[in-house]
């Protein structure tokens, strides 16, 4: 993807919640959405002297006031007469638990949803609130359902048996309701009104979305369902529930409240202590000050406010529910992917499986196919930053290499798979890094008050090709430098008023691919520049760049060119051309938004990541180049990008 990552700082919670209730991702790369690709020779110097950098290696704070590195701490680069001439062998053995950098991978387990029922966004409906569903019913009969208005509802829980869901299943499809409907043919009419809220309906893998108002228009049989679970009760009485974790906003609020504020409790931490970090106004409360808490709100998820000294701060509570993660807490519910029924109906009613979904799934016979063929760096956002992680090519045995409080992201494996090149902003604007395969032994390679970014290793190990600010500013002019691996011999490759972003290596190393921006949000070619000669030939014509689909990324040999093109407002194709820009194979893809593709070193696969239509995160797939197939192989509730093969 074109460009650097740009940090997006919110000062208070409205901002944020417009963000969660978008299912937007707060720290986005910026993409230029035009550019012409040039390749430039590693051979030439442009008048920009060699920098001395203060670099120190530690393992996970970087200092930079040392001037040396110990050479023990660097990749043993060994130049290669070919880059190919000795192949990595398949199938790799699986790789073992990394000792450092907690190897473990923070995954909230989730439960599947049986039935949910709720109105949700709106203009009035309360900020926090406002995609909780006022019935939701999980695979394992776990009931909660919302008692009370918007400003003071109260979540409450029961159990259901197998027959009561049986039951309810034959009731609901009895009507009509879970057979096929064309959305066109919802309604008799509709209201036509704006700013009220939306109903969304989901019993086992049928899903409906529509407009409030328009519920008295529906037709018969969606309203006889709608009917029967709008009004459903349990057998069993209902309970307060206590949710295991809440969703917390809170703020300093200087204007005049409705109410009196509450005196903070003494024996609580402090309000301002709360957050996590000072500066972050929506976070997460757990354990036995969940209670606490709870209590002073009466157990209702409802807004308070509360003085501290002489402060007064709004707070708002809201449940992370079992079906919900941090990350898609107040997103919009959306469409089932890959149900899997649990409830056996037939004979006596009963669960087939109460199994809550894991963050490695069993493996599919699609998937098999992949064992042992590789290892994927990629980047994810589930705590709330981007961190690198790596796990087997079948999407297996993931293990997390970076953990802080800043982005890690664009990670690139070196030729011998021992060493990983990334970029971090861990310092305060992004810089690159080295670090060993387990997430070891961080070198910071560069070091300055601008950004660094995008680095490629060369096929040798030897240089490293990045991006970097320094000249003019992201937004004015973005260059290609090129360094050794160890951070020295520091060069400019290009000179231009506009932006280069995204260099990539040829297979022999003799060039460099890189986009150059020529008119943003227009297009951009794809050019080769000889390294002796410095002659430039146009490899691939103009191409329209869209909703950060990447630029056309070569193949290992040089061969091939791949890349991602918008088709529609809901598809796209993978079109995969010859060196020449000849169209050789189009495989059609239910996504406008890529952010991230890559090759395999034998040419048969193609990584990428990518959001589904109607669908909120980015997950990781593959497609067999040979077969024209395309395998999911994450199924986790974040955005997962940034994936690299190796070998």
């Amino acid at each position: 993807m074109f460009g650097r990552p740009v940090t997006y700082i919110f000062s208070g919670c409205l901002c944020l919640l417009i963000i969660f209730m978008a299912g937007c991702v707060p720290r986005e790369e910026e993409v230029a959405e035009t550019a012409v690709v040039k390749v430039v020779s590693t051979e030439t110097a442009v008048a920009t002297p060699i920098a001395t950098l203060p670099i120190n290696m530690t393992r996970q704070v970087i200092s930079t006031l040392t001037p040396t590195i110990p050479a023990t701490l660097l990749p043993t680069v060994t130049p290669a007469s070919s880059p190919t001439a000795t192949p990595i062998p398949l199938p790799l053995p699986p790789m073992q638990p990394f000792p450092t950098v907690t190897p473990d991978y923070p995954f909230h387990e989730t439960k599947q949803i049986f039935l949910f029922y709720g109105d949700v966004g709106g203009d009035g409906t309360g900020s926090l609130g406002n995609t909780l569903p006022s019935l939701v019913i999980y695979n394992d009969g776990q009931l909660l359902m919302e008692v009370g208005d918007w400003q003071t509802r109260v979540i409450m829980e029961s159990n259901l048996s197998p027959n009561e869901m049986c039951d309810l299943r034959e009731k609901i499809a009895a009507t009509g309701f879970m057979n096929p409907h064309d959305p066109f043919e919802y309604f008799t009419q509709q209201d036509g009104s704006a700013g009220a809220t939306n109903i969304v309906i989901q019993v086992e893998d049928t899903f409906y979305s529509f407009y409030s108002p328009d519920v008295d228009y529906l037709v018969d049989d969606l309203a006889s369902g709608y009917e029967i679970i709008k009004n459903f009760q349990p057998i069993q009485p209902l309970a307060p529930y206590i949710p295991e974790q809440f969703l917390v906003s809170l703020e300093e609020w200087p204007y005049e409240t409705e109410t009196e504020p509450i005196v903070w409790p003494e024996d609580l931490p402090l309000l301002a202590d709360l957050r996590p970090d000072p500066g972050q106004d929506l976070f997460v409360i757990e354990n036995d000050l969940l209670i606490s808490i709870f209590d002073l709100f009466s157990r209702q998820i409802s807004v308070r406010s509360f003085q501290e000294d002489e402060i007064v701060y709004t707070m708002l509570i809201r449940p992370i529910l079992p079906h919900e993660t941090l990350q898609n807490a107040l997103a919009y519910p959306r469409r089932p992917k890959d149900y899997v029924p649990v409830l056996n109906c037939e004979d006596e009613p009963s669960l087939i499986s109460s199994a809550i979904p894991t963050a490695t799934p069993t493996l599919t016979a699609d998937l098999t196919q992949l064992v042992g063929q590789g290892r994927i760096l990629f980047v994810t956002d589930n705590d709330g930053d981007e961190e690198i992680f790596v796990m087997e090519a079948d999407g297996t045995n993931r293990q997390r290499l970076t953990n802080n409080l800043a982005d890690d992201f664009s990670p690139s494996w070196f030729p011998d798979g021992q060493h990983i090149v990334f970029a971090s902003d861990r310092d305060g604007d992004s810089e690159i890094y080295v670090m060993a395969a387990d997430g070891t032994n961080v070198v910071q390679l560069t070091n300055n008050d601008v950004s660094d970014y995008a680095p490629a290793i060369s096929p040798d190990g030897e240089q490293i090709a990045f991006v970097s600010d320094r000249n003019g500013g992201w937004q004015v002019s973005s260059e290609i430098y090129v360094m050794r691996f160890d951070g020295s011999q520091l060069r400019r490759l290009t000179d231009n008023d506009s932006r280069d972003l995204d260099p990539e290596w040829s297979a022999d190393g003799s060039q460099i691919l890189f986009a150059q921006e020529v008119q943003f949000n227009e297009l951009y070619k794809v050019v080769t520049v000889g390294v002796e000669s410095l002659e430039t030939t146009e490899v691939l014509r103009a191409f329209d760049y869209r909703n950060n689909n990447p630029r056309p990324i070569w193949s290992v040999d040089g061969s091939h060119f791949v890349w991602a093109k918008q088709v529609d407002d809901a598809h796209s194709v993978i079109q995969i051309m010859d060196s020449a820009g000849v169209l050789q194979q189009e495989i059609a893809f239910q996504s406008t938004y890529f952010r991230s593709i890559s090759w395999s070193s034998d040419g048969r696969t193609v990584l990428f990541s990518a959001r589904e239509y109607g669908d909120w995160d980015m997950e990781l797939y593959v497609l067999v180049v040979d077969a024209g197939e395309i395998i999911q192989i994450t199924h986790n509730q974040q955005d997962e990008f940034g994936a690299v093969w190796w070998p």
